[in-house]
């Protein structure tokens, strides 16, 4: 399958989960090589408010809330990553691509995305709203402070 039939297809599930309204079984899974790119593509795709979770094949999950093509927070969900990122980083925190939160996060989300087994995502309309005050992160200058963790994605330097 070519990368613009795959890309076809994802946007075609996305629709088809806000029409018939998202219910427990409506985990995409993420491709390996392409679990990055895919993320962040969600991110830069979103303009109305949506929580994005990602879950690994032990059940853990990261929550990711966008809006505006930018990411405004993200939070483990239930339990904090091994890996030293627990809790929640907000958009202010967010706001510096090459800050030290959104680096932080870039290594937990790498990590996270480094996992052994299956990784799936989901993306749901929510009624949060992002803060005015604060802009939140654009998925391009994500990607840009994101490139050198070690994720699992050989194509992250093209996200």
């Amino acid at each position: 399958m070519t990368a613009l039939a795959t890309n076809l297809t994802d946007r075609i599930a996305r629709l088809a989960e806000d029409t018939v309204g998202a219910d427990a079984d409506s985990w995409r899974p993420l491709r390996v090589g392409a679990a990055l790119a895919s993320v962040l593509a969600e991110i830069d795709e979103t303009v109305l408010p949506r929580e994005i979770r990602l879950r690994d094949a032990g059940g853990r999950e990261l929550g990711l809330f966008a809006a505006n093509r930018r990411l405004h927070r993200a939070t483990t969900l239930p339990d904090p990553l091994a890996d030293g990122f627990g809790g929640s980083i907000g958009a202010a925190a967010l706001d510096d691509p090459e800050g030290p939160a959104s680096r932080a996060l870039g290594e937990a989300v790498a990590a996270f995305l480094a996992t052994d087994g299956p990784l799936a995502m989901r993306s749901d309309r929510t009624g949060l709203r992002p803060d005015p005050a604060a802009p939140g992160c654009a998925a391009p200058a994500l990607s840009g402070a994101w490139r050198g963790g070690p994720a699992r994605d050989a194509g992250v330097a093209q996200a």
